[in-house]
C-alpha cells in the first residue's frame, strides 16, 4: 500500500473515530444519543396515546359492547 492510500484511508476513518473519542459535560457522546432516543421515544409514546386509547376502546365496543347491551355469551 503506498502512502497516498493509506493517508486517503486514514482521512475516511477519521470522522467517526473522533466522534466516538468525544466528550459532552463528560459523558460520551453514544451515551448521550442513547438518552436523546430514549427521551425521544417516551415523547412519542406519550403524544400517541389518545389515539392508543381511542382503538383500544373502539375494540371493547365492538367485541364486549356497550354495558347496556347483552353479552351473547351468557
Amino acid at each position: 500500500m503506498n502512502q497516498h492510500q493509506l493517508l486517503k484511508d486514514a482521512a475516511v476513518a477519521a470522522p467517526p473515530t473522533s466522534v466516538s473519542g468525544m466528550m459532552l459535560f463528560g459523558v460520551p457522546v453514544p451515551e448521550l444519543i442513547q438518552l436523546g432516543t430514549l427521551i425521544y421515544l417516551c415523547v412519542m409514546i406519550v403524544a400517541k396515546m389518545p389515539e392508543i386509547i381511542e382503538g383500544f376502546t373502539k375494540l371493547w365496543r365492538k367485541y364486549v359492547g356497550k354495558e347496556s347491551d347483552s353479552c351473547p355469551t351468557r
